[in-house]
């Protein structure tokens, strides 16, 4: 399956498509901190730090430039992440399975993610981390149009319930009707 990435909601589509072969987009950059891996192809995701950069590769890796004088930009080794987030010294990731990993700086417990893999989304701040934890199954007072999956939200997972029926392989399968020659 290939996908192409490239918009202001790439966050949701990466995180839907990162287990399929994806085209992600090239890096660029500008201002006080330009990075030297500006045309870096294959990059699903972006974070920026306070002196460090994280890039999510389209493989699900995590790639670190900038100031990594708390090991900040020194990423975690697998590719096994969907999403990345940078803080002033610290960094994290979360994982397909919706575990957190923390690195860098640690001098208010930024790092210290805690236990569970229940999360969806994560953010970091100078000194502090955030992370959305999936709720409870609520009951609808409405239908909510395009809640694929009945949880009274649109969000990813009805992405990923829709585009599993729809995405198709045009290198495997080049007749399908959803595949236009260019």
């Amino acid at each position: 399956m290939k996908v192409k990435v490239g918009s202001v909601i790439l966050g949701l589509v990466v995180i839907a498509c990162l287990q399929q072969e994806t085209f992600a987009g090239t890096i660029v950059s500008w201002g006080s901190m330009k990075t030297p891996y500006d045309g870096l192809t294959g990059v699903a995701g972006v974070a920026a730090g306070g002196g460090h950069a994280l890039f999510l590769r389209a493989d699900g890796s995590i790639f670190g430039w900038g100031n990594s004088d708390f090991g900040q930009a020194t990423a975690p080794a697998g590719n096994d992440f969907i999403a990345i987030a940078a803080g002033g010294e610290h960094s994290l990731a979360l994982s397909k399975d919706g575990s957190i990993v923390g690195w860098g700086a640690s001098d208010s417990g930024q790092t210290m993610a805690p236990d569970g893999n229940d999360f969806i989304a994560i953010g970091a701040g100078w000194g502090y981390s955030l992370a959305l934890k999936r709720g409870e199954e609520e009951t609808c007072n409405f239908k909510v149009a395009g809640d694929l999956n009945n949880d009274c939200l649109v969000n990813l997972y009805d992405f990923a319930a829709f585009a599993g029926d729809w995405l198709v392989d045009c290198s495997a399968v080049p007749t399908d009707p959803g595949c236009i020659p260019k």
